[in-house]
Parts: structure tokens; sequence; C-alpha cells
């Protein structure tokens, strides 16, 4: 092997982590953000019920209505 391949190997050795280290720092930012977002969503849902319990309630019985019923109709249809 010549010191020329050996120079282009390391080099694609080189790059190739580079990519690897990128795309690894985009996932671990992506599954951050994820996370944060749900957090969030879970303390914004929680200070929501805590501000307005009846109209949470409401909302809480309105979404099981609402799943019954499509549930209800697949079963129709399927």
């Amino acid at each position: 092997m010549s010191m020329r391949d050996r120079t282009a190997i390391e080099r694609e050795i080189f790059d190739a982590r580079e990519d690897l280290e990128d795309s690894l720092s985009r996932l671990v930012r992506r599954a951050r953000n994820r996370l944060a977002v749900r957090a969030r969503a879970k303390h914004a849902i929680r200070e929501f019920a805590r501000e307005f319990p009846n109209i949470a309630a409401v909302g809480v019985v309105a979404c099981v209505i609402i799943l019954l019923l499509v549930r209800h109709a697949r079963r129709r249809t399927g």
C-alpha cells in the first residue's frame, strides 16, 4: 500500500467520523427538543386543569366520547 493510499483512507475515516459526530449531535438536539416540548405541554395541561377544572373535565369527557364514537364508526364500516 502506498503512502498516498493510506492518506486517502485516513482522510475518508476522518470525514466519516465527523459526519457521524454531526449526525449524533443533531439527533441529540432533536431528542432534547421533543422532550422539552412534551414537558412544556404537560405543564400547560396541568396549569389549565388547575385554572379551569370544570372546562378541563368537560374536555376530557368530550375527548372520550369522540374516541368512542370513532371506534364505533370503524367497527360498523370495517
